[in-house]
């Protein structure tokens, strides 16, 4: 569950700091489920609609999704124990995310009017779901009965098709309207270089890293793609201190985005991220 929280407090941050940098200034709205003891967004749609998780008292960990108007509903996966944790949601209300049942976790799908659909690639004996386009295409995780991890993409009829930039951890993260998936990985030997990629909708891969990037685990994080093939991540130079936002245009030129007065380095580095439904910031 750490990994998980982990992930989601990035991606969070990254969301305040792309709009901080790119929208106009507006008012916060603070809010938690009845009874958190802390609260994750974890995905939002255009039209204000968030899901995320929770723990409460009892150190149990929902999930919920807020309304417009300020309604939250909660909810567990099927067999739920150990938690369920939305990733993200499209516009039409569907949300993918996983949760732990007594055995393991799995990937899920909840639809608008609160059913749930459970999914594991085949061979599977974890399943994580991160991502879901408008169409309601899912990315994400999942490992081996040897512990490897791969990615996966879920097409609408419940098949999968699996894929590994190289190995060693491999983690898909959003997907744009058109399929298109980018994600992160580490390098099989060490130094375990962190780099990205980008999976086009026709299943061709394509490795990059930012420019005079760190060649350690703190390299390249590809975190977002946007409708028209922008990719949003982080990096940090060669130094292995200073980081940077980074825009990656279609014909992979680099743009860095630096928030004002945000420290840099491996605590406190710029992180920009978007996705899915967030992916309109640059439009």
């Amino acid at each position: 569950m750490k990994t998980k929280i982990l992930r989601n407090i990035f991606l969070s941050v990254g969301v305040l700091f792309a709009s901080a940098q790119l929208l106009p200034a507006g008012t916060f709205t603070t809010f938690d489920p009845p009874g958190s003891t802390f609260t994750q967004p974890s995905g939002i749609t255009p039209g204000g609609v968030i899901t995320g998780f929770y723990i409460d008292a009892s150190g149990a960990t929902p999930g919920f999704v807020r309304a417009p108007d300020g309604t939250i509903t909660t909810f567990d996966g099927p067999n739920d124990i150990f938690g369920t944790f939305p990733s993200g949601i499209n516009s039409a209300g569907v949300i993918t995310g996983e949760y732990c049942d007594a055995v393991t976790c799995h990937g899920f799908l909840r639809a608008r009017d609160g059913s749930f659909t459970t999914f594991d690639p085949p061979g599977s004996i974890f399943t994580d779901g991160v991502g879901i386009n408008e169409r309601g295409v899912v990315t994400g995780q999942y490992a081996d009965a040897a512990f490897n991890p791969h990615s996966f993409v879920r097409a609408l009829d419940g098949t999968f098709a699996t894929f590994d930039p190289a190995m060693l951890v491999n983690l898909s993260g959003v997907i744009n309207p058109a399929g298109a998936i980018v994600g992160y990985f580490f390098t099989p030997s060490p130094p375990f270089v962190l780099r990205g990629f980008v999976r086009d909708p026709k299943g061709v891969i394509t490795i990059f890293d930012a420019p005079n990037v760190c060649q350690t685990s703190n390299g390249t994080f590809a975190e977002g793609i946007n409708p028209a093939g922008v990719i949003v991540g982080t990096y940090v130079e060669a130094d292995c201190v200073t980081g940077h936002g980074f825009l990656r245009s279609p014909n992979g030129a680099f743009t860095n985005i630096d928030v004002p007065g945000a420290r840099r380095g491996h605590r406190g580095r710029c992180h920009q991220s978007w996705g899915g439904d967030l992916g309109d910031l640059l439009q």
